[in-house]
């Protein structure tokens, strides 16, 4: 496997939370719209209009974050040319620069480590294996999707995950992305 790319994400890990759906009605007897049971008009009755969606704003703001590590690290590895990593998305579909026909599967490790609460620094180590909320597959979703067309063109091509969930002394995320061999894998 050859690495492509590696930054270090500031900040404790955040998971993916579910979005979240408000139904938009409008009342029948005074044609206001609103979210709520009952009109303030006192109305119960309501004709549905549409769903409203949205994903929390801790998610969207640690995406963000993630994002921005991103990009800086494909600038910095282009600049340098230290990992020998790409300077545009790998496989690049619509939107993104790099369109190149035939794109290596991609493997990721993942690391999130979370700090350790003032009032259980007596009885946790740094490196001990973190066993609690938040899971560990919505820290992963959360990484993948703020990649997207960034990092890769869709998070299809992630064929191999590496993850882990640790306790340090200050939380980050360290993602480390590799372009995976044609050779046959043991399993």
């Amino acid at each position: 496997m050859t690495l492509l790319l590696k930054f270090t994400v500031p900040g404790c890990p955040v998971s993916k939370k579910r979005h979240q759906t408000a139904t938009l009605k409008k009342c029948t007897r005074c044609q206001r719209q609103t979210l709520r049971r009952q009109c303030i008009c006192g109305s119960y009755e309501f004709q549905f209009m549409t769903n409203i969606e949205s994903t929390p704003r801790e998610t969207v703001l640690y995406e963000n974050l993630v994002a921005m590590a991103a990009r800086d690290a494909m600038q910095k590895s282009s600049e340098t040319g230290s990992l020998g990593g790409p300077t545009r998305a790998i496989n690049a579909g619509e939107g993104c620069p790099n369109q190149s026909l035939q794109q290596p599967p991609l493997s990721l490790t993942l690391r999130f480590y979370f700090p350790i609460p003032e009032s259980r620094k007596k009885k946790l180590v740094e490196g001990q294996p973190h066993s609690q909320r938040p899971d560990l597959d919505n820290c992963i979703k959360s990484v993948l999707d703020a990649c997207n067309t960034i990092v890769y063109a869709d998070d299809s091509l992630v064929s191999e995950i590496t993850a882990s969930k640790m306790w340090a002394v200050a939380g980050r995320a360290e993602i480390e992305i590799y372009a995976q061999t044609n050779e046959p894998r043991r399993i």
